[in-house]
């Protein structure tokens, strides 16, 4: 991205790191025929949306939300995440200790810090919590101006032809049928800015375990998921799975956040449904990719963004590892997919796309190296950090406010069903 389209679209000099990339992304999305609404946005905006809902703070080695740290290990450091209840439970199993009663983050570190870090990583992966060693996926690359292509992770991978060329597109009659099965940020980001180009969006969510992110910032949840209609289906029925499935058959595109075997348990295959008809695009969004081990690894936003190679620019930056963001590779995904997901559908579909979270925010990491120099960018995440630890992250962003209704879980399921001509 040029000196002068960073000017441009505002990225000043204490904006998060990488919001001079996620503003590239967002200048090519909005110059796709029917987007020009995405025009609006602004990357330091969509980075720091959810804090300026929820007013946290930055705290060294601690994400906003509190639910990510890092934790000293016997050779190294990891980023550990545990968002929800169940991931403290599977901590005895994972360290093979009896903690004698209730964990606490300075007990686990105790426990972690005689430990080595890739052994703690990979039991962790076998338990599926979400864990991550700094720096592993861009090792040494804060370090150095050469960008070395064998590291860079593909932004998507396509099932048949490569996206097309943009130029000369034309805008197509009807808006796209979007069926979003995914939850928590990324993904109902991504629905929410093709729901912003004029997108027909339905949020789908089991009754047995609705979108997380409906029991936190309500505020925040209303404005990724404004304006989509829900639909709720006990996936334990098997009539309710045979509707899931005629309902993905209607949709142009499918927007998903789970690892790979979950919808195939419910007789859904991606790489089936794209075959089976022209013109269609289904978008996978994971932790690690959809291929090999790492298809069942855990995965969120703020370890996401630390196996990405993000903490080693923060450590350069700041002497520490810290957070680079709230979630960072979740927003960063979520713009990165819906503008894949859009460009796509003009270029007529049948394709697979699949990125992951540190995929994505590794892309972009390299991306901002290889344009400014790992000098810059260390400087600039010095100066955003000692903002952020004063309070001014957000200074002078503007937080969006919702301009839709949003619709309680399952309360659109007549209204769609009749619409989309499906039996109950």
């Amino acid at each position: 991205m040029s000196t002068a389209l960073i000017r441009e679209h505002g990225v000043a000099a204490r904006s998060p790191p990488l919001s001079a990339s996620l503003n590239a992304v967002l200048v090519e999305f909005a110059s796709l025929p029917g987007a020009a609404s995405i025009a609006a946005l602004e990357g330091g905006q969509l980075l720091l949306e959810r804090m300026l809902r929820t007013g946290a703070k930055w705290q060294d080695g601690c994400s906003p939300s509190g639910a990510c740290r890092f934790i000293g290990t016997a050779d190294g450091a990891l980023a550990v995440n545990l968002p929800r209840p169940s991931d403290w439970e599977l901590l005895a199993a994972w360290l093979e200790f009896d903690a004698g009663g209730t964990w606490s983050w300075s007990k686990l570190s105790r426990v972690v810090r005689d430990r080595h870090t890739q052994s703690l990583v990979e039991r962790a992966r076998l338990l599926g919590l979400a864990v991550a060693a700094p720096g592993n996926a861009l090792e040494g690359c804060v370090h150095s101006d050469v960008r070395n292509s064998s590291l860079e992770h593909p932004p998507t991978v396509v099932d048949g032809d490569p996206l097309a060329d943009s130029r000369d597109l034309k805008p197509k009659r009807r808006p796209p049928l979007v069926v979003d099965l995914s939850a928590l940020w990324a993904g109902p980001l991504c629905g929410h800015l093709l729901w912003l180009c004029g997108g027909r969006v339905i949020k789908v969510e089991s009754t047995e375990r609705l979108d997380g992110a409906r029991f936190g910032n309500s505020g925040f949840y209303a404005l990724l998921n404004q304006g989509k209609r829900s639909l709720a289906l006990d996936f334990g029925v098997r009539d309710e799975c045979a509707l899931l499935r005629r309902l993905v058959e209607k949709a142009d595109i499918v927007i998903e956040s789970s690892r790979p075997r979950a919808l195939k348990q419910l007789g859904i295959e991606a790489e089936e449904w794209v075959r089976r008809q022209a013109g269609r695009t289904w978008i996978s969004i994971t932790g690690y990719g959809r291929v090999g081990a790492a298809a069942d690894w855990a995965a969120f936003g703020d370890d996401a963004g630390v196996a990405a190679g993000l903490a080693d620019l923060m450590r350069a930056a700041t002497g520490a590892h810290q957070f680079a963001g709230d979630a960072i590779a979740d927003p960063l995904t979520g713009v990165e997919a819906a503008r894949a997901a859009w460009l796509s559908w003009l270029t007529g579909g049948s394709r697979l796309v699949s990125l992951s979270l540190t995929g994505v925010a590794a892309r972009m990491l390299a991306s901002e190296i290889g344009e400014s120099g790992s000098g810059a960018l260390i400087g600039s995440a010095r100066r955003w950090w000692r903002a952020a630890r004063l309070g001014r992250a957000a200074g002078g962003v503007d937080g969006r406010v919702p301009t839709a209704a949003v619709s309680d879980p399952g309360a659109d399921r007549v209204a769609v069903l009749r619409e989309l001509g499906l039996r109950c």
